[in-house]
């Protein structure tokens, strides 16, 4: 096996994978949790076909628009833009500071999605010195 900057390819691989399976694992919990959350039974109905209606629109987009398009450091910042804006609209109502952390994070990958090919080209410059 070779040995990389972060020790053995068969380590980075498992750390990889570990770090897969438990977000696979924490998102088979999402949909459950919120039907449970939803106080009306009427109420899954709409919470199944948002659901749906954005796995539907994102098998379509990822592939065929934004992967091409942006790229896969790009895409990511997208799409976690997406998540930190649902996230601050979600917050609302709740307290100040938690609103400041998500804006923070939101000004960081705003950042990040401007600046993505000096940040890939100073982590690609990284990796391989």
């Amino acid at each position: 096996m070779a040995e990389s900057r972060f020790g053995s390819s068969l380590f980075t691989y498992i750390v990889s994978y570990l770090i897969i399976l438990g977000i696979a694992f924490l998102t088979g919990f999402e949909l459950p949790l919120i039907m449970n959350m939803a106080n009306d039974p009427s109420a899954a109905i709409e919470i199944l076909s948002y659901d749906f209606g954005g796995m539907f629109a994102a098998t379509v987009l990822f592939p065929f628009f934004l992967l091409p398009e942006l790229g896969i450091f790009a895409t990511l910042n997208f799409c976690l833009i997406l998540n930190l804006g649902s996230m601050l609209y979600v917050l609302r109502p709740h307290k100040f500071t938690q609103k400041i952390y998500a804006c923070f994070l939101f000004t960081a990958i705003i950042l990040g999605f401007v600046f993505n090919s000096q940040l890939i080209s100073y982590f690609g410059k990284m990796l391989t010195d």
